[in-house]
C-alpha cells in the first residue's frame, strides 16, 4: 500500500514474497514500523496492494467477495476493543446468533472460561468500557474467543501479546500452538 498521492518510492512493503500452507504458523518479526500491520491489512483488504497480488486459497484477494474474504479472517490486535456489555455479548459479537454453547466453546478454547465462570454473573458480567473491569491477559483472552468463535480459517494476531506480562503472553503463544495442534488452524 502506499501513502495517499505518494509515489512508489513510499510503498510501504516492497518485494515481500511468502505462502503459509493450512495449519502453519507463521510469525513475522521486525521493528515497528516495518509493516506487519500494513501486512495484515492487505490480506484483508482494509487495505488493496498497487502492485502484486495477495492470494488467499489461491485466488486474488481483490476477486474474493469481501464479506466471505473477511468470514475466513480473523484478526486478535493488541489492544482489542471490548464493549460495555456482557462477557458473552463480546465474544458473540459478529455472531448475532452465536448460542451459548457456542460462547463457550470459544472462550475454553481461549483459555478464558475458566476466570469467566469465578465471576459471580459469569458470562453475564458487563465488562465496563473497554473492558476495564478486566485485567490485560483476560482482556486479550476474550479478544481471542471472540475471534475463534466464527471459525475462521485465518487467524492473525498484530502483535497481541504486545501489552502483556510474560505469563500471559505465554498463556496466549500456548493457545496458538494449541489451536494449530488441534484445530488445524493457519495462524499468521
Amino acid at each position: 500500500p502506499q501513502g495517499e498521492g505518494q509515489g512508489e518510492e513510499d510503498d510501504v512493503l516492497q518485494n515481500v514474497s511468502f505462502k503459509v500452507k493450512p495449519g502453519q504458523t507463521v510469525a513475522i518479526v521486525s521493528q515497528t514500523g516495518a509493516g506487519k500491520t500494513s501486512l495484515v491489512r492487505l490480506i484483508n483488504r482494509t487495505y488493496d496492494a498497487t502492485q502484486g497480488q495477495v492470494l488467499v486459497d489461491g485466488v486474488d484477494v481483490r476477486d474474493w467477495n469481501l464479506a466471505a474474504l473477511r468470514s475466513q479472517i480473523s484478526i486478535i490486535e493488541q489492544d482489542g476493543f471490548l464493549f460495555s456489555r456482557s462477557i458473552a455479548d463480546n465474544i458473540g459479537f459478529g455472531v448475532p446468533d452465536a448460542t451459548q454453547d457456542q460462547i463457550e466453546a470459544a472462550a475454553k478454547a481461549a483459555q478464558a472460561h475458566e476466570f469467566i465462570t469465578t465471576f459471580p454473573e459469569g458470562y453475564k458480567t458487563v465488562v465496563g468500557e473497554r473492558g476495564t473491569m478486566l485485567s490485560g491477559g483476560q482482556r486479550q483472552r476474550i479478544a481471542i474467543a471472540r475471534a475463534l468463535i466464527n471459525d475462521p480459517h485465518i487467524i492473525m494476531g498484530d502483535e497481541p501479546t504486545g501489552n502483556l506480562d510474560k505469563k500471559n503472553s505465554d498463556k496466549v503463544f500456548d493457545i496458538f500452538k494449541r489451536l494449530t495442534d488441534e484445530f488445524n488452524q493457519t495462524l499468521l
